[in-house]
């Protein structure tokens, strides 16, 4: 549907409008004239339907006609008390009573069908802009879609790491009608395409692609040329926004995530995101707002659960965090992110054996993860299987060797116990 076609329809619809004010704002008088002429001669009362020039609209008028002068009728108005003049062009009805007497307060039935084609048109209208407002739009270079989510995953803040796993390779976004042929995954191969990338939407699988290859300088260059090439792309926003996140530029990921709510308000993911980020700026009641906002909008959003339920166990409010991170393993048993959230939450609550065995099931599912066999060795140092937890230490150092100056006292520490 082109967008310009609301706007054909509802200049037609101010035509139409217009015209039907104006037809009954100027009603031949002859017939009007005879009932005026009748109720002069036979002294009678008269109930008319008057547009009233000064309220804008019509009122009905008892009044006792006087005289009648070419197109103005001299009549006293019972309600007022005065003599008054009324144009007769602009009495859409006249009813001579058989006395001087109040008529009936009933709607003519020639305005009854007029209100019936008002509704129907205002009908059409709100038709239309729901369909604008919620189908792609697309015409040339300009682009207005609501965007369904795609399958992301915003880790947690729990180890000062910003998010690492969102759009996942084999996650399939589908916002998206195609593929790129053979995906790139960095950016001397990418430059090699943009020849081929004449929209948006190429620029923005471009971008998908790169982010893969966990390209973030790439994602954020493809998605804001997707942006300059189409303003109103809410997914270019939100993909932007995570690749920020993960770089650290929280406030920058808000500023986009939040341009992406405003673009497509039921865009749950976009919530979601900017929740991860005020997450990390540690703003836990605005991220919380913003999981569950996500979830409201998606009931089955297992990592805004996920995400919600490890805000609430950094607020210490640990019955609200075990109650949403249960909802996030029923709605996807094999999230790594979700174990490794419960397990923190067990300890919290002191049931030290059931926080290990959840954070060891973590990384069964995800061996990859390095955040998750951090988690699984500070448990085991905490429960005292010192040797173990020097093996899983080691593992995250493999991993992530940044990281082998933070942890390699502990190892130390570990090392020092005896043995069990």
């Amino acid at each position: 549907m082109s967008p310009i076609l609301p706007v054909v329809l509802l200049i037609l619809v101010g035509v139409l409008l217009w015209r039907l004010r104006k037809r009954e704002r100027n009603y031949p008088p002859a017939e009007r004239a005879n009932k005026i002429s009748e109720a002069l001669r036979e002294g009678r009362d008269v109930r008319i339907v008057y547009w009233s020039k000064s309220r804008k609209r019509f009122v009905r008028e008892i009044v006792t006609p006087e005289s009648l002068d070419g197109l103005y009728m001299k009549a006293l108005d019972h309600a007022r008390g005065v003599t008054r003049r009324f144009k007769i062009t602009r009495i859409k009805e006249i009813v001579v009573f058989p006395h001087p007497a109040l008529g009936s307060a009933l709607i003519p039935q020639e305005s009854q069908r007029n209100v019936h084609v008002m509704i129907v048109v205002l009908l059409l209208v709100v038709v239309a802009l729901v369909y604008w407002l919620h189908y792609d739009v697309e015409r040339n270079d300009f682009t207005f879609r609501t965007p369904e989510p795609a399958t992301v995953g915003v880790g947690s803040a729990r180890t000062g790491h910003a998010l690492s796993n969102a759009f996942p390779s084999q996650a399939e976004d589908k916002g998206l009608s195609g593929k790129v042929s053979g995906p790139v995954t960095n950016r001397s191969d990418a430059s090699l395409l943009e020849s081929k990338l004449k929209n948006s939407r190429g620029f923005y699988e471009q971008a998908f692609a790169l982010n893969a290859g966990g390209d973030l300088r790439g994602v954020i260059e493809y998605c804001t040329k997707a942006i300059e090439s189409d303003p109103y792309y809410a997914q270019a926003y939100c993909l932007r926004a995570l690749a920020r996140v993960v770089k650290g530029d929280f406030n920058g990921a808000i500023t986009d995530s939040t341009k992406a709510i405003k673009l497509s308000p039921r865009y749950s993911q976009a919530y979601y995101i900017r929740g991860g980020a005020r997450d990390e700026r540690g703003e836990s009641e605005a991220a919380i707002a913003d999981y569950t906002e996500a979830i409201q909008i998606n009931p089955q959003f297992s990592d805004a659960y996920n995400a919600r339920a490890w805000a609430q166990y950094r607020r210490g409010d640990l019955e609200k965090a075990i109650e949403d991170v249960n909802q996030a393993i029923l709605l996807n048993p094999r999230s790594a992110n979700a174990y490794d959230t419960r397990g923190w939450t067990k300890y919290g609550k002191g049931d030290k054996d059931g926080a290990l065995a959840d954070c060891s099931r973590a990384v069964q599912l995800d061996p990859q993860s390095a955040v998750g066999y951090n988690s699984q060795g500070l448990l085991q140092y905490i429960v005292g299987d010192y040797r173990d937890a020097v093996l899983s230490w080691n593992k995250v150092i493999e991993m992530a060797p940044s990281s082998k100056s933070h942890l390699q006292p502990w190892i130390q520490k570990a090392r020092d116990h005896p043995a069990k």
